[in-house]
């Protein structure tokens, strides 16, 4: 069985070591499958390449159309590891344009359902199968005929026979990992853990992608640390007690992967209510949903109040996380899939269905928005304003892609002078 990867990029928070785990315990487990990733955009991790050679999987950077053509033609089925871009939008248009037959299954690394990551119609009417992250991203768009999984990542975890020791209380310690900026984590994300009624604790960051908001705001901070990126994050998780994820309603992206890491280690996971996120969270099992800012606040305070109620829910984080999450059982139910796509007969794009212009398509993926756009744009909130405009794969994004086109413009234009009266 010959697979096709497709990804926007190789980065340790996107497909790639999804992939590599996905192919790795495939192959364990006694099918017979190559793989060959193509990353769409310039820009190399060493050790993510160094890990794919050395388990034969074929990468090639941002190959030219006629390659990437021949590779489609060549594959079993191809999987798109998808989120709205640019450079996914020029994917689908080589779909359409060399009409290369194919088997596609989308697997969908975002909620789907918040703007401007919600999947397009057109996305949808071109898939032959769907994995999907989350139960609530929508299926309604597809095709009649279209299988669906919903799987968590594969994730490679070490092996643990007993829960690791509850770190000492003397201080309370909390970490948060992940892309650091407005629309990948709450926009109040210091300021949540400034001033908590606990005698002494400590919250230390781990990620990448530092914007100017968080810059400014550890800066000030009084127990929040940056401490860059994590090139073993099992080792520097070691002497947390709670993983502390805390999104916005219109917080696009999945982390199920680092809330599953944290997890199988017997670190509980604190979410808001409001978020996508929250359903990966069963509170009191492997984890705490606040109702809202004051109530995450509290719990945290209670936490570090009440050490035997911390052991308690980390114990339990532990044992639920050991009996849920089983990757052989997800490897086995993904090459399954694959092996069901191989018998369907190939198929093309229907290229009038994907859009021809990069506008339409960065639009396309603000979902029901797109309409209050056109419509009503002052019934946008400013929140959706700032996603609208400055989120990945929002319009400021295409247009960084595509300066020429009029019509981004035209609308980016609309939506600064807008939000400007709202915070003006």
């Amino acid at each position: 069985m010959k697979i096709l990867y497709v990804i926007p990029r190789m980065t340790y928070g996107g497909g790639m070591p999804v992939i590599l785990t996905e192919l790795k315990t495939m192959r364990r487990l006694g099918v017979e499958v190559s793989g060959t990733i193509i990353v769409l955009e310039k820009g190399v991790s060493t050790q993510l390449m160094t890990e794919a050679v050395s388990n034969g999987v074929k990468v090639l950077l941002a190959p030219s159309s006629a390659l990437a053509g021949k590779l489609i033609s060549q594959a079993d089925v191809t999987v798109v590891h998808y989120w709205n871009c640019p450079s996914l939008f020029r994917f689908f248009r080589l779909l359409a344009d060399m009409q290369v037959p194919h088997r596609l299954c989308l697997s969908v690394r975002v909620n789907g359902c918040t703007l401007p990551q919600v999947v397009p119609q057109w996305v949808y009417s071109n898939t032959d199968a769907l994995v999907r992250l989350h139960s609530c991203t929508p299926t309604n768009g597809l095709r009649p005929d279209t299988e669906t999984l919903t799987l968590p990542s594969l994730i490679r975890l070490p092996d643990l026979a007993a829960p690791p020791p509850v770190p000492d209380f003397s201080t309370f310690r909390l970490f948060h990992a992940g892309t650091l900026n407005y629309f990948k984590t709450h926009p109040q994300l210091i300021a949540l853990h400034e001033g908590l009624a606990i005698d002494s604790y400590r919250f230390d960051i781990w990620g990448s992608g530092l914007d100017t908001l968080f810059e400014n705001d550890l800066a000030v901070a009084q127990h929040a640390l940056y401490r860059g990126f994590s090139t073993n994050l099992y080792a520097d998780m070691a002497p947390y007690h709670v993983l502390c994820n805390p999104q916005t309603a219109l917080s696009y992206g999945s982390y199920d992967k680092i809330m599953c890491e944290s997890q199988w280690v017997g670190k509980p996971v604190i979410v808001l209510k409001d978020s996508y996120i929250a359903e990966h969270i069963h509170s009191g099992i492997n984890g705490l949903v606040a109702d809202d800012e004051y109530q995450y606040r509290a719990i945290l305070e209670m936490l570090s109040a009440k050490p035997d109620l911390y052991k308690k829910l980390s114990d339990s984080t532990f044992e639920y996380t050991r009996s849920n999450y089983t990757l052989t059982d997800y490897a086995v139910a993904l090459a399954g899939l694959y092996q069901r796509m191989i018998q369907k007969p190939l198929k093309i794009a229907d290229a009038a269905s994907i859009p021809g212009h990069p506008a339409d398509a960065a639009l396309d993926g603000l979902g029901h928005w797109k309409q209050l756009l056109a419509n009503d744009s002052r019934a946008l909130s400013l929140e959706a304003i700032k996603y609208a405009l400055r989120c990945e794969g929002g319009l400021i994004h295409y247009y960084k892609d595509y300066p020429d086109d009029s019509v981004l413009r035209m609308h980016i234009t609309q939506l600064l002078a807008l939000e400007n009266s709202l915070t003006s």
